[in-house]
């Protein structure tokens, strides 16, 4: 049990963190397919864009812009849904790692 609740630990992980898929077989047209996390790439790609081209917007544009404020809105809510699965799982690791422990 502690192997089958790792794989789907791990594998609950990768869909929640695709975002490549995503990028490569929706087209543009249809927007309201893309998961959460190709939007919120696309959300720090604009931003990395702004900043980096900040002297064509002008001198105080570039310091209203919230980069490092929005990349931490952006991993709370990737972490956010892990932080609160991981306590279900842990019970199972627990037990993983106590019985690869004992010796027989």
């Amino acid at each position: 049990m502690p192997a089958i609740a790792t794989i789907g630990l791990f594998l609950t992980f990768a869909y929640w963190n695709d975002w490549y898929q995503a990028m490569l077989y929706i087209s543009t047209s249809s927007r309201d397919l893309y998961p959460l996390q190709y939007m919120l790439v696309n959300i720090e790609r604009n931003i990395a864009f702004l900043t980096n081209n900040a002297d064509v917007m002008g001198a105080d544009s570039s310091q209203m812009l919230p980069s490092e404020t929005m990349r931490m809105a952006i991993v709370m809510i990737v972490v956010v849904p892990i932080m609160f699965s991981y306590p279900f799982f842990q019970k199972y690791f627990i037990s993983g790692l106590t019985i690869g422990s004992v010796k027989g």
